[in-house]
């Protein structure tokens, strides 16, 4: 049960990032020019806030003090992350800082279609997270554009006019610039969202890129992780998944209800997404064969896009066998 709701919280995200990217304009018409602006992006610097929440009742506190030290530390947990992108080449540099129990934490973040990377905190070494040529994301850039936008058309097919409305502009300051956008808004309440999550992810599973892509993904994987799998053997992995997955989706009313719901982007007069805000709030109920109390779960999040398809300078360190270690020797480590 558990790894059932941790696939569906990670599959609520995943659907929420498949969105981000005169005469009044329908508010669907602008959102899918912006979605598809953001696909075709050449460059960019995005800058990410995010809080989180969790509630657990009191008297489980009262049982378990360890519960509450957790419940509070989360509760302060901040969380930042400045990113520049070059979506023509694929790379993509940035750092992540965590404030969480009155300390910070920073991490840096490297992408190319050569390796992913990252510098944790505490760390003196790089580690590698993917390795491979580069070949295979340059022969899917494309086909991933095509993909995130079928992905983005479903989704707004599946917006109820009364979900989704124009607010009045307003003025931002994005980057030390003021901006005026307009901002539109989605909501969706339990049933709504439940409905959306149902249709898109099984659509996910059944399209070739994405199993592709995926699968292409995993093998990378598992020979950073030493234990490198074939092809077959992943693709049963994927099956079990997509069934545990399911089995979730049938079970949604079970395990949580879904609170709220909120998107907002913020369009330029180009249809350029400059900023976009996330409100999510579930309630997980509680699982007597884990012992898992109910809980309530809340993220909200605030995205800035700025420099739009200027020229940039992405900068990656240089990788080598002594600066760098693979996850395999991290697990080993901390063991």
């Amino acid at each position: 049960m558990t790894k059932r709701i941790i696939s569906l919280l990670v599959a609520i995200l995943m659907i929420m990032s498949l969105t981000v990217g005169c005469k009044k304009e329908d508010p669907k018409d602008r959102l899918e020019k912006a979605f598809e602006n953001s696909m075709n992006l050449k460059t960019a610097t995005q800058e990410l806030d995010m809080s989180f929440n969790i509630g657990v009742p009191e008297e489980e506190i009262n049982k378990n003090p360890m519960i509450g030290m957790f419940v509070g530390m989360i509760n302060q947990a901040k969380l930042k992350g400045n990113f520049q992108i070059d979506q023509e080449s694929f790379n993509m540099a940035g750092k992540v800082n965590v404030a969480l129990s009155g300390m910070s934490y920073e991490m840096e973040i490297y992408y190319s279609p050569e390796k992913y990377v990252v510098k944790l905190p505490m760390q003196e070494k790089y580690m590698v997270l993917y390795e491979g040529n580069g070949e295979s994301l340059n022969e899917n850039k494309e086909d991933m554009k095509k993909l995130s936008g079928e992905m983005s058309k479903s989704i707004l097919g599946l917006i109820k006019d009364e979900n989704i409305k124009v607010l009045e502009d307003e003025k931002l300051d994005i980057n030390g610039k003021e901006v005026s956008a307009t901002p539109i808004e989605i909501t969706f309440n339990d049933e709504e969202f439940k409905e959306v999550i149902k249709s898109i992810l099984p659509k996910l599973y059944d399209n070739p890129m994405f199993m592709k892509y995926t699968i292409e993904n995993a093998k990378r994987q598992s020979i950073l992780l030493g234990e490198e799998k074939s092809e077959a053997e992943i693709k049963e992995e994927l099956q079990k998944a997509r069934e545990e997955l399911s089995k979730g989706i049938e079970e949604l009313d079970k395990v949580l209800t879904i609170e709220k719901v909120k998107m907002v982007y913020f369009l330029d007069k180009n249809n350029e997404i400059v900023s976009s805000e996330m409100d999510i709030n579930i309630n997980l109920k509680a699982d007597e064969e884990t012992q898992r109390p109910s809980m309530s779960l809340g993220v909200k999040g605030n995205s800035k896009i700025y420099n739009i398809n200027e020229e940039i300078n992405i900068e990656m360190p240089e990788i080598t066998e002594e600066n760098s270690m693979k996850m395999e020797e991290m697990q080993n480590k901390l063991q």
